[in-house]
């Protein structure tokens, strides 16, 4: 990840606008991402992990950006105690506030994966879930 991130910075060119962002959500996981013009690479942490694997890679593209709201979809690698597998996250982040470095995320994402923890009814496919989050995002550098 640090040389994916390093080579991210260094093929950057300096017109292209960049900035980092934070976020937390309701599933207590945290997210720091890096953005370049409509993308943004981030790496999401998950506070109940117990393996190195808590660090999960994203992609994500900002398909609507306007002041006041940014529509995104993206990929995430997952890779936690419970689920392996990709997750397809959907969401809008709205900065209502004056200041237009804080603001709030609400994204709802699929997870495709394996090596679930739980046991499903027959009937089920275990191998898919969606899930939705709400949470707080703050925007640094925001011109």
């Amino acid at each position: 990840m640090k040389k994916l991130l390093t080579l991210v910075f260094v093929l950057t060119p300096i017109s292209a606008y960049s900035q980092i962002g934070a976020s937390v959500n309701t599933e207590m996981e945290s997210t720091i991402d890096y953005k370049i013009n409509r993308f943004r690479l981030g790496a999401t942490f998950d506070p109940d992990v117990d393996k190195w694997a808590m660090v999960m890679p994203s992609v994500k593209y900002e398909i609507i950006q306007k002041e006041n709201y940014n529509f995104h979809a993206g990929i995430t690698l997952v890779d936690l105690d419970h689920v392996s597998g990709v997750r397809i996250p959907v969401g809008i982040d709205a900065f209502p506030f004056a200041s237009k470095n804080f603001g709030f995320v609400m994204e709802v994402y699929g997870t495709y994966g394996t090596e679930y923890e739980w046991d499903l009814p027959d009937g089920y496919d275990d191998r898919f879930f969606i899930r939705g989050t709400v949470g707080f995002t703050y925007r640094f550098g925001k011109e």
